[in-house]
């Protein structure tokens, strides 16, 4: 599976303004039963003010500053699976540890997608002297300025291809399903026969030479660099896009849900009629 430096950096994009939640990662809403069970689990970090000051993000998708990273590592396409493709749970000084391309802070290079560190904390890297970091508890996802946080050294994140984007038709993967998610969000009608499938497929390389051709690109249907820049500029500033996507995806989910209720009450008085037909057979 391609797991990239340029999706990393979308997948942290996509989180600014989620919330923070101790040992937690994204995979779910807060509720107060998770607070307390992260409060079982780290009896030292959660004390009573920290329980209190957590409760902000119940309602919310949240996660704690390694979460932020491992969170993409786990992405199986579908969901984030704890420990997908044996990828390591470590903690923020763990993932410092494990990676083996890394120096001190003065000598970080423009390479977005790498990971910023001091003792106890992780952020990524996203270009432009910025960084998206899940804070603490009473900041939750935010972007903060590079030079403006106490980082002492940078990094590449463990399992992560820093080659960049670079997706054509045969690919499969969760930066496949980023990028069809993205080509959904610039035109709703984009991918009606597959959609969001992690295929890159002929659907997607026809939608992505439209993107290319009304973005002034070359039409190739391969995405590089400069295509998936160009989706997240064509995007930036268009929220609707967004919010009308996400209430998609929940008028979706009502409907599989009536149809699957609908099934189960079928089956039931498909098993009812049956049981009655063999009752009648033994008389």
């Amino acid at each position: 599976m391609n797991i990239t430096n340029t999706g990393l950096v979308q997948w942290c994009k996509d989180r600014l303004g989620q919330g923070y939640i101790y040992g937690a990662y994204f995979d779910r809403i807060i509720t107060e039963a998770y607070i307390q069970a992260k409060a079982e689990q780290y009896p030292e970090q959660y004390t009573a003010d920290y329980i209190r000051r957590s409760r902000k993000w119940i309602g919310h998708y949240a996660g704690d500053c390694v979460g932020l990273i491992k969170s993409y590592y786990w992405f199986d396409g579908e969901k984030i699976r704890y420990g997908y493709q044996g990828y390591a749970d470590v903690s923020a000084n763990g993932m410092h540890n494990m990676a083996t391309v890394k120096g001190a802070i003065s000598t970080i290079p423009e390479v977005p997608g790498i990971y910023v560190h001091y003792s106890g904390h992780i952020g990524i890297y996203v270009g432009g002297g910025e960084v998206i970091e899940s804070r603490g508890v009473d900041y939750g996802v935010v972007k903060t300025k590079l030079n403006a946080r106490p980082w002492t050294s940078w990094g590449e994140v463990p399992y992560i291809n820093y080659g960049g984007i670079n997706m054509k038709k045969g690919d499969k993967g969760n930066d496949v399903k980023l990028w069809q998610a993205r080509l959904i969000q610039w035109d709703k009608n984009a991918l009606p026969k597959y959609g969001v499938d992690g295929s890159f497929g002929g659907e997607t390389v026809e939608w992505t030479k439209r993107f290319q051709s009304k973005a002034g690109l070359i039409a190739d249907g391969i995405v590089g660099p400069s295509t998936w820049n160009a989706m997240i500029d064509a995007l930036q500033g268009d929220p609707a896009k967004i919010i009308a996507l996400e209430m998609r995806i929940k008028a979706l989910e009502a409907e599989v849900q009536t149809k699957s209720t609908l099934a189960l009450e079928a089956n039931k008085k498909i098993d009812s009629a049956r049981q009655a037909i063999n009752t009648l057979k033994t008389l």
